[in-house]
């Protein structure tokens, strides 16, 4: 096995003791996830949260759109889809690298 970045490795060093992934329940591996990976809000990047209706499903997709400032004409966009396996990733615990992107 290789070395680890040391920076990488400090970073890893200060995460929280937590169990398995698979030993937790959905909603509590959201909830960890959530406050592991949720990062600060730096910056004054401007955000919108919407819900994208799916046709035949009551449910709707939630997204997040992210504006850098002084951006006041249309520009081009990137989508970012972190699904965490479709089951665990939510729009706040993305939020901080997509702030970033």
């Amino acid at each position: 096995m290789t070395d680890l970045d040391p920076a990488f490795e400090r970073a890893v060093a200060e995460l929280p003791d937590t169990p398995a992934w698979h030993e937790l329940g959905v909603e509590r591996a959201r909830a960890l996830e959530a406050e592991v990976f949720s990062g600060s809000a730096d910056g004054d990047v401007g955000t919108a949260d919407r819900a994208v209706e799916r046709p035949g499903d009551d449910d709707a997709t939630p997204v997040r759109l992210y504006r850098p400032p002084a951006l006041d004409e249309p520009a081009p966009a990137l989508v970012f889809a972190h699904g965490g396996g479709f089951v665990l990733g939510t729009l706040d615990s993305a939020d901080d690298l997509a702030r970033r992107l």
